[in-house]
């Protein structure tokens, strides 16, 4: 079994290979977060972290993965109040930055 500082890590490699709106690679992410569920914050700050730094295209992307996990993962992890504590702020921040640019 895998620790949380690995789950956090793999996730982190298989998210920055996301470089475009891609169904197929959001799909793996949904997968994977919900394989690593038990370790649904680690997750969480992972893609927190990332919609925070990525560029502006890839903002939005990451309100996609948020959002196939919200919507297929609906037992487990408890990934929709990890992100309901967070969400406002995130696209409160990626429409700030689309609207600067």
């Amino acid at each position: 079994m895998v620790t949380a500082s690995e789950a956090a890590e793999e996730y982190r490699a298989v998210l920055s290979d996301l470089s475009r709106n891609d169904k197929t690679q959001i799909n793996l992410l949904t997968i994977l977060a919900e394989d690593y569920a038990s370790y649904s914050s680690e997750i969480v700050k992972v893609i927190e972290d990332s919609l925070y730094n990525s560029s502006i295209p890839l903002k939005l992307v990451m309100l996609y993965v948020i959002d196939s996990i919200v919507k297929n993962i609906q037992v487990t992890g408890g990934y929709r109040e990890l992100f309901a504590k967070k969400i406002v702020d995130m696209i409160v921040h990626v429409f700030k930055e689309v609207d600067i640019s």
